[in-house]
């Protein structure tokens, strides 16, 4: 028990005890507690899922290539950085393109969200900027963790078939509502969730089929 641990910080046995009761998600930050009090193993990371997925692409004769941009801050603005670097690379058609890391959703406090979360919104936030463009994609995001937010599913797949019979008004409601869990679940592009014990972030899967 941390209790019985010398030293220990009281904030972070606050922290701990609020957990136990509950009241908060989020675990105890390397930050937060004295190096003596703690060891660490690295067992993998993100690079780790990058590895497997091209590989995996690979093993079925798919051209991969890595994007360097890790998917943080703001599904908008990553989604807008990562096409004007996809714009920029000598791509064939067909190719995959892979990354990994974790957007972040802004949630107003006063807004009661739908279903969804940083895949989803990620999935469908990159998807309804490529329709701005001619050309035809496919895309997925997949939470490693096995669970999207506040969703029962496990992240989302969308193409420009998918999105065309949308207005471009609705779709920015669905991400506005925080719902896009729920409105890949209505088309039927979802992945089932599950509890695969661990989190590397999410994973995006990105090929342009056709490039003018």
């Amino acid at each position: 028990s941390a209790t019985q641990i010398p030293g220990f910080p009281e904030q972070a046995l606050h922290i701990l005890r609020e957990g136990t009761a509950g009241r908060r998600e989020e675990t105890l930050k390397p930050d937060q507690v004295p190096l003596k009090h703690w060891n660490y193993e690295v067992l993998a990371g993100p690079g780790y899922v990058l590895d497997v997925a091209a590989h995996l692409l690979q093993e079925r004769h798919e051209t991969v290539q890595i994007c360097p941009l890790a998917m943080s801050g703001s599904p908008i603005l990553w989604s807008h950085r990562f096409r004007q670097w996809l714009s920029q690379q000598p791509l064939a058609p067909g190719t995959w393109v892979i990354a990994v890391g974790e957007a972040e959703v802004a949630i107003p406090p006063e807004h009661l969200p739908g279903k969804g979360g940083r895949a989803s919104h990620l999935a469908m936030a990159l998807a309804r900027q490529c329709l701005e463009s001619r050309d035809s994609y496919d895309l997925a995001v997949l939470a490693t963790d096995g669970m999207d937010g506040n969703s029962d599913l496990g992240g989302g797949f969308v193409s420009r078939e998918d999105l065309e019979p949308f207005t471009d008004q609705y779709l920015a409601q669905i991400l506005d509502s925080c719902d896009t869990a729920g409105f890949l679940k209505n088309i039927g592009r979802t992945f089932p969730g599950w509890a695969s014990g661990t989190n590397y972030g999410d994973l995006l899967l990105f090929r342009m089929r056709n490039i003018y």
